[in-house]
């Protein structure tokens, strides 16, 4: 490789001494389609040396150009470096403009700390000799000592041509070791790590070669396991599967007698942010005390970590500000009633299968500093988009299969009305704290029992008092974000009661107060819900606008959003015209946004 001091890891000549009948001949046509990403350095197709003959190179030319300090000229290439539309490839691009250009972004390590690799080369890499990831490989040594942005997207696809299947494997395969590989060499720069992949080993080949060497710069570090295209199964169904953990938090591969005396956390001494989605880690040995931001995303029950382990990792994190759960909450009784304390925990985010996995969980939280919680309820999401496919005529791998929680079917009862109900009667204080809420799915589809019933009971319909009741618990709710919602939620918005307050012999009596659930809301999102309903909502909401006994402390929310599907957008500007028409629903908000509907139904889980 040219221009560069790091060797590739492989190169895929040595696959040519493989039987001539194992590779692919591809047509002329075909030949000429090189990947982008390695186009720069194709071996016998382009000099990477090589130099565009410009005016700006000619000795006649000397413009104001060439009087830029070169600073400022690569303040401007930097800028450049962030610009999407060239897929990572600016620094290329300016090099390759004349040879003024190139001397300065070749002086500028800086300009070279984005690293990509994508599978989309192997199409490259059957067609050309040459070595395997040339791009990153130069990138890295023309980096300098400079931190690395590593993305690495490492998921299985088909190129054009009839390659057989062993073939695109092995090439598959070569160019994940590569990538590993140079993650070794770079390990001690590496400040931000992304991988998505659908091949468990590339997880296994990073706990065992890269995490032991330490990786002291590292902040950020994703982590994607899956294919979102597959059908999702519930993780319920069947036996609670456990698989090999294909992550060693201790980089204790190898079957070593001696455990290591470091941890993960002395390894990763810098890591404030950690995501890991489909990643089965030994979670036992988990432990990182900076972390501001965790994500444990989409795991089988038997993967999950205990509640024990899992407040062990909590406790550790002591300065965690965000937590996310999404499928992957623990399901077996708390060992101890000890409380998990996050004292600067912020944000939290919760996906369950079933309310019951959240009862578990949530009142043995203390989190004295939330702000923003948000609530998806997964298997109703999922349900929901078969629904829909079924009904847009979807085949027959998109018919909704069974969701059980511990045997028990939960695709036609998804609810969460005891969840609603355990937050009000148990963490009231944890609701009043709350400035932001997100309801993904969230059902109130039956009324509890053996409650005892109070004024809301007189004002409320008896299937929304558990609703109001959630509502009126939240009083410092200013952001709500309501996602394929419980229409009682909207019903309980155009519901206004009066309280009374005072006693008769009072000097004042007894006054009369209208009460509007949603008064105190500055931001409100619909999303995900049917037009007729959407509609009810307004038009519910332009008679009370026009009742005079009703219209009093009526709340006009500061924004307003919503979307619709395309071929509803104009029937709805008929319907709800900006003005002088039945409904006007600019007059509910100071700003409006009606958004083009997009299925964010069908949460992107990976297959369990």
């Amino acid at each position: 490789m040219a221009c560069s001091d790091i060797a590739p890891a492989f190169h895929v000549n040595y696959l040519r001494r493989l039987p001539s009948t194992a590779l692919c001949v591809l047509s002329d046509w075909e030949a000429m389609e090189i990947s982008d990403s390695d186009s720069d350095t194709v071996a016998n197709h382009e000099d990477p040396n090589a130099v565009m003959e410009t005016s700006l190179g000619s000795s006649d030319n000397f413009g104001a150009i060439y009087r830029l300090p070169g600073d400022i000229l690569f303040y401007i290439f930097y800028m450049g470096t962030h610009l999407d539309e060239y897929g990572g490839n600016f620094p290329v691009v300016v090099s390759h403009v004349c040879r003024f250009w190139r001397l300065t972004a070749l002086r500028s390590p800086l300009l070279w700390t984005n690293i990509r690799i994508s599978s989309t080369s192997i199409n490259s890499l059957i067609r050309y000799d040459g070595p395997v990831a040339p791009r990153a490989s130069t990138f890295i040594a023309r980096s300098a000592q400079c931190s690395l942005d590593v993305k690495l997207d490492l998921t299985k696809r088909r190129p054009a041509g009839d390659i057989p299947e062993d073939t695109l494997f092995m090439y598959f395969q070569l160019l994940c070791t590569t990538a590993v590989d140079l993650l070794v060499i770079a390990h001690d720069r590496i400040k931000s790590l992304e991988i998505a992949t659908d091949f468990r080993e590339v997880s296994f080949w990073i706990s065992c070669k890269v995490v032991p060497l330490g990786m002291p710069r590292l902040e950020s570090w994703k982590i994607h396991r899956g294919d979102s295209a597959r059908t999702v199964n519930s993780p319920w169904s069947g036996s609670y599967y456990r698989g090999p953990p294909e992550f060693d938090a201790s980089g204790d591969r190898g079957g070593s007698f001696e455990r290591p005396t470091d941890t993960i956390g002395d390894r990763l001494p810098r890591l404030k942010n950690l995501q890991m989605s489909q990643t089965v880690a030994n979670w036992s040995t988990w432990f990182i005390g900076g972390l501001r931001t965790l994500t444990i995303n989409h795991l089988a029950v038997g993967n999950r970590p205990s509640i024990s382990t899992l407040r062990d990792i909590l406790a550790s994190s002591y300065s965690l500000e965000s937590l996310e759960l999404h499928g992957s909450l623990p399901v077996h009784p708390l060992d101890c009633l000890v409380p998990i304390t996050l004292p600067k925990l912020r944000h939290l985010r919760f996906g369950y299968w079933a309310q019951e996995e959240a009862l578990v969980l949530l009142p043995h939280l203390d989190l004295p500093a939330l702000k923003s919680l948000a609530l998806c309820d997964i298997a109703g999401s999922i349900h929901e988009h078969h629904r829909r496919m079924i009904g847009r005529g979807g085949q027959a791998t998109d018919i909704p299969i069974d969701l059980t929680f511990r045997g028990i079917p939960i695709n036609q009862d998804l609810d969460s009305t005891y969840l609603l109900q355990a937050l009000c009667s148990s963490r009231a204080a944890l609701l009043g704290q709350l400035e932001s809420l997100e309801l993904t799915r969230v059902q109130s589809l039956s009324i509890p029992v053996n409650l005892s019933e109070d004024w809301l009971h007189n004002v409320f319909p008896r299937h929304q008092v558990c609703l109001a009741r959630f509502l009126l618990s939240m009083q410092s709710l200013r952001t709500l974000t309501l996602d394929g919602p419980d229409v009682g939620f909207l019903h309980c918005f155009n519901h206004p009661f009066q309280l009374r307050v005072g006693h008769p012999d009072s000097p004042g009596g007894v006054q009369r107060h209208v009460i509007h659930l949603g008064a105190r809301l500055s931001t409100l999102r619909i999303f995900d819900i049917e037009y007729d309903d959407l509609l009810d909502f307004f038009f519910n909401r332009a008679e009370l606008a026009r009742d005079p006994s009703a219209r009093n402390g009526l709340p006009i929310f500061d924004t307003l959003e919503f979307a619709l599907d395309k071929l509803e957008l104009e029937q709805f500007k008929s319907e709800c015209p900006s003005s002088n028409g039945a409904v006007d629903i600019f007059s509910f908000s100071r700003n409006t946004i009606c958004r083009v509907y997009e299925d964010r139904s069908y949460p992107k889980i990976p297959f369990v």
